[in-house]
């Protein structure tokens, strides 16, 4: 997860959006650090 933060500040965006910036290897990996249960969808409403 360290390779997301040193990308550089993002305190001022939201969740979404910083989630959108980054790339589909940095997706992954956040989603699969992250507490979602596997029922839950991956798409951004």
């Amino acid at each position: 997860m360290s390779r997301l933060i040193d990308k550089g500040s993002k305190n001022d965006m939201r969740l979404v959006e910083y989630y959108n910036d980054m790339n589909d290897e940095q997706k992954t990996e956040f989603y699969e650090q992250a507490m979602i249960p596997q029922y839950q969808s991956r798409g951004v409403y």
